[in-house]
C-alpha cells in the first residue's frame, strides 16, 4: 500500500485478506460491498484508492503512476505544467505510457 493507493492485485495484500475473511470469493465480496458503500474507488481492476475521512479522493497522479507504472516512467513537460496550472494549453494525455530503458 502506497499512501492511500493500494494494487488488490498484489499477491500478499491478498493472501492477507484472504487469511482474515477464510476464502478468496469472501475477499472478493469484502472489496465488492467497500466499493458499493463507498469506503474505496475503484481506479482499474486491479488498483484501489481509499478516500479520506470527508469521503475526499486525494491522490495526486504521480502517486498513481508511481504505482502502476514500473519505473522509470515519462511525464511530459506539457503534462505538467498542466497538471500544476501553469499553462492555458491542453495537453492530450496517451492512454499508455512510455518506459525510457
Amino acid at each position: 500500500m502506497l499512501g492511500s493507493c493500494t494494487e488488490t492485485n498484489n499477491t500478499a495484500d491478498l493472501d492477507f485478506a484472504d487469511q482474515h475473511t477464510g476464502s478468496h470469493s469472501r475477499t472478493k465480496d469484502a472489496v465488492w460491498r467497500l466499493e458499493k458503500a463507498g469506503r474505496v474507488t475503484s481506479v482499474r481492476r486491479d488498483l484501489l484508492v481509499l478516500p479520506d475521512a470527508t469521503g475526499r479522493i486525494d491522490v495526486g497522479l504521480a502517486d498513481l503512476i508511481d504505482v502502476v507504472a514500473p519505473q522509470p516512467y515519462l511525464i511530459t513537460g506539457g503534462s505538467a505544467l498542466e497538471y500544476h496550472n501553469l499553462t492555458d494549453q491542453h495537453f492530450f494525455r496517451s492512454r499508455c505510457w512510455c518506459h525510457l530503458e
